[in-house]
Order: C-alpha cells, then sequence, then structure tokens
C-alpha cells in the first residue's frame, strides 16, 4: 500500500473506533534496533565475550603450565599480586556486583575453576617436579573453591537454579 493510503486509512481507523490501546506514534516509529545508523559494538556481543574470555583461560592454563623453579615460584604465581587467587576474587565480585548478567559471571568463574583443574604440568630437568606441584596446586585449588563458594552462595537468589547446579557440580569435581 503506499504511503499516502496507509496515512488515511491511519486517520479513517482512528476516528472510527477511538481506542486507548492505538498509539499513532508507536504504529509509525522506526525501532531502536533497526535504526541503520546506530552504532554497533560487535565486541560487546555475548559469544565475542566468551571467545575472548576463553582465549585468557587458555593463555591462563599455558602459563600455569611451564616449568617452575621451585615452590616459591609457584605460590606467587597461586597467591602472588597478579596470582590465581586476586584473579579468582576479581571474578566473584563480577558474579557480586553483576545487575543482569550474574549468570554469565558465574559460568565465567565455572569456566575458571575448570581451567584450573585442566592444568596439566610440565616439569623439565632443575624444575620443581610433577609430584610435588601436583600436591601444592591440588590443596590450593581446594582452598579456593571453599572459600569462593560462600560468597557465591550469598547472592544465590539472583542466579538462576541451572546456573547454581552448574557451580555446585564444579566445585565437586575441585574439591574430589
Amino acid at each position: 500500500m503506499p504511503p499516502s493510503r496507509s496515512a488515511a486509512f491511519r486517520a479513517w481507523a482512528k476516528t472510527q473506533q477511538p481506542s486507548d490501546w492505538f498509539d499513532g506514534e508507536l504504529d509509525s516509529a522506526t525501532a531502536i534496533d533497526l535504526d541503520p545508523l546506530r552504532r554497533f559494538d560487535l565486541q560487546a556481543t555475548f559469544l565475542h565475550r566468551i571467545r575472548r574470555r576463553a582465549r585468557i583461560l587458555a593463555q591462563l592454563r599455558a602459563n600455569l603450565q611451564r616449568p617452575v623453579p621451585g615452590r616459591q615460584a609457584l605460590e606467587w604465581r597461586l597467591w602472588g599480586l597478579v596470582g590465581i587467587r586476586p584473579l579468582a576474587d576479581r571474578l566473584v565480585r563480577e558474579v557480586t556486583n553483576a545487575n543482569s548478567r550474574t549468570d554469565e559471571a558465574l559460568l565465567t568463574l565455572a569456566d575458571f575453576l575448570i581451567v584450573l583443574r585442566e592444568v596439566d604440568y610440565q616439569p623439565i630437568d632443575g624444575a620443581l617436579p610433577k609430584a610435588q606441584f601436583k600436591t601444592i596446586f591440588s590443596a590450593f585449588l581446594k582452598e579456593l573453591a571453599n572459600s569462593l563458594n560462600p560468597k557465591i552462595q550469598e547472592n544465590s537468589n539472583h542466579i538462576s537454579k541451572d546456573a547454581m547446579d552448574f557451580w555446585e557440580r564444579v566445585l565437586e569435581q575441585c574439591r574430589g
């Protein structure tokens, strides 16, 4: 229908049945999501956020799998200023501070713990032996999982049941 007929029809229909639910502005408005001139940030989409985090977590795992000269160096990687523990605390803050993306933040934290479970230390001559690494790292992972859970449980009313169930399964794997 040509635009002039459409506008004429709407005007005629409005006189025939005046109604409170009919809004002429909504009928002729351009949806903001369909505006071709609006800027679109591709980096803010869910898929791109997940891919970026997956790359970061893969780099983190690769870094943890590298040989470490001794126990102190491993402890620095785990508890140091830019170590695993401060990163875990930051991810927990994302869960507790997230408004609409609480489930996504919790799933990122769960992925973080899964990646930590998958660390396969690759020692070389003169580095910390694999058995000693495994002992220290397993104790760290159990302590980390146990310390993160209470903070998550405090915010469980903002998290979906499916996400919480997944979180519980990940915790069981980290503890056992």
